[in-house]
């Protein structure tokens, strides 16, 4: 048996989800979807008690650090007969691309269930997609996320449908998720990034005269790079660290951009101001990145992070986050302040949000407004 006890929106996110077998929990950030992951996992195995074989349970994640995440939970809960691999190795196996994952049907029809935590993957790009025919084909599917898509023509939707639902608001009322702070930070390009972003746009516009529709084009990357590395978002972001007042509050800060040569331009700010900091993105080696979480708050105390930290990042004292340039989609969005969101006793998180004044940045703060309001 668990040893943890659900909730009771947990439970009702676990009875949709038993009443039909296949579908998708929307559950915020810190609301506890591994738990009802492990509980639809015992619900299930007792069903099947006395067949012949094993219940059998895969589960996939996007990063390896959910991978460990999922396995130590497991571990505590008692859980048995699982297996977890990436959305990439469950790609590979599924499409019969990439070396020893050769396409092998057996291999997922061998699981009773398949969990896809953070399913809103299954939404992006024709690979990930793919694995939408084992959902749909295995005898049980769980989607877990904060953020499916909002089409609800999306294939995902077709084979996952959204069977409960539950906001940062539900949270914040009764206490499993902390309230959030938005501080909108603005920031001016200096004179000559001024005139680069206006000779951007102008080359924008005269491109989208000529092929309307077309976003692909390198110049669109061009002009927000220059905004993500406008000169005064680093020193605006060394006087926030400064001022965080962290005596007898949580230690750790974590300052989020797209782009890993902004995390290298912080980091070097940062330092100058003798604060230390450390970054971290999907490029660099799992056991690497694993060690800097590990020392996070103990040896260092500012995280700068690219995607690799929108998702899965379960620190409760986590209280401060910074974003620097603006995150394209409201999805990152959520997934960024979800890692705020994690409750403690007496915590209120805080998130600066430090955008360029006059450019396409500005959309950020009705985006930020949209996902905690919800």
């Amino acid at each position: 048996m668990m040893k943890a006890t659900l909730r009771g929106y947990q439970q009702e996110a676990l009875d949709a989800f038993l009443a039909t077998g296949k579908g998708t929990l929307k559950i915020h950030p810190g609301g506890g979807k591994t738990i009802i992951g492990c509980a639809a996992i015992e619900a299930l195995t007792i069903r099947r008690m006395g067949w012949p074989s094993p219940f059998l349970t895969l589960v996939v994640v996007p990063t390896k650090e959910l991978e460990d995440q999922w396995e130590k939970v497991f571990d505590e809960q008692g859980i048995t007969n699982y297996a977890i691999v990436t959305y990439a190795m469950a790609a590979r196996k599924q499409t019969g691309m990439g070396g020893r994952y050769e396409h092998d049907a057996t291999w997922f029809a061998s699981f009773d269930l398949i969990i896809f935590d953070e399913a809103h993957h299954l939404a992006e790009g024709v690979q990930w997609r793919q694995l939408l025919i084992p959902a749909f084909v295995a005898p049980y599917a769980l989607g877990l996320t904060s953020t499916p898509p909002l089409d609800p023509e999306n294939p995902m939707l077709r084979v996952l449908p959204v069977l409960y639902e539950r906001t940062f608001a539900d949270g914040l009322e009764e206490g499993y998720a902390a309230p959030v702070e938005v501080r909108p930070i603005a920031v001016q390009l200096t004179e000559e990034e001024r005139k680069k972003y206006a000779e951007l746009t102008e080359e924008i516009r005269v491109h989208m005269l000529r092929r309307p529709g077309n976003f692909q084009n390198p110049v669109f990357t061009k002009r927000k790079m220059v905004a993500a590395m406008a000169e005064q978002k680093f020193t605006k972001l060394a006087d926030i660290v400064d001022n965080i007042n962290v005596d007898g509050s949580p230690q750790r800060i974590l300052v989020w951009s797209e782009f890993i040569s902004a995390l290298e331009q912080a980091h070097t700010v940062l330092t100058q101001r003798g604060i230390r900091a450390e970054y971290v993105h999907g490029k660099q080696a799992n056991g690497f990145r694993k060690a800097l979480f590990e020392n996070w708050g103990r040896t260092f105390q500012v995280l700068l992070a690219a995607k690799v930290a929108e998702e899965g990042i379960d620190y409760p004292t986590v209280a401060h986050g910074i974003i620097l340039a603006g995150a394209k989609t409201s999805r990152q969005n959520v997934q960024r302040i979800g890692r705020l969101l994690r409750p403690m006793p007496g915590k209120t998180a805080k998130l600066w949000v430090i955008f360029c004044e006059r450019t396409m940045e500005e959309k950020i703060i009705p985006l930020i407004d949209l996902v905690t309001d919800e």
